[in-house]
């Protein structure tokens, strides 16, 4: 990947996560409802649960090197029409209630990290991410490395 794709890259990887979805409104209502220490413990378990995406990721963009072009395509347009029909339904869902669990020691910490990671590995929108957006910007099985 050239300098410049890779700035690219990086700066499309920061808008959209900077983006509010699913991961934002779970530890957004932890830290309001639990606190702050709540709050980094559930960025910090969604942190974590997104390494699952991204090995996930690389090892079916790396099979898909395999495959034909043709078959390359349909999985890009499968994942944005997927994609499409989550935020569509997001947009039309009622919001649902949350349950409060005071955030007062190690143990429930350790519970909300573990939930982060769930929430995001759980994340069908993070996994298209990934698969969607990382075959954008290698133009090249050279430039990939392969």
């Amino acid at each position: 990947m050239t300098p410049e794709l890779w700035g690219t890259f990086v700066l499309t990887v920061l808008v959209l996560n900077l983006t509010p979805g699913p991961d934002m409104a779970y530890i957004l209502s932890r830290t309001l409802a639990q606190g702050a220490p709540a709050g980094i413990m559930s960025a910090a378990g969604v942190c974590s649960g997104a390494l699952f995406h991204v090995g996930l990721a690389t090892l079916v963009f790396t099979i898909s090197l395999q495959i034909s072009e043709a078959m390359q395509t349909g999985i890009l347009l499968a994942g944005g029409l997927y994609l499409s029909w989550l935020g569509i339904n997001a947009l039309r869902e009622k919001p649902g209630t949350f349950e409060i669990i005071p955030a007062s020691d190690r143990k429930m910490l350790r519970r909300i990290f573990l939930e982060g990671v769930v929430v995001d590995i759980l994340n069908p929108k993070v996994a298209l991410f990934f698969l969607a957006l990382l075959p954008v910007f290698i133009s090249d099985r050279r430039a990939a490395g392969f």
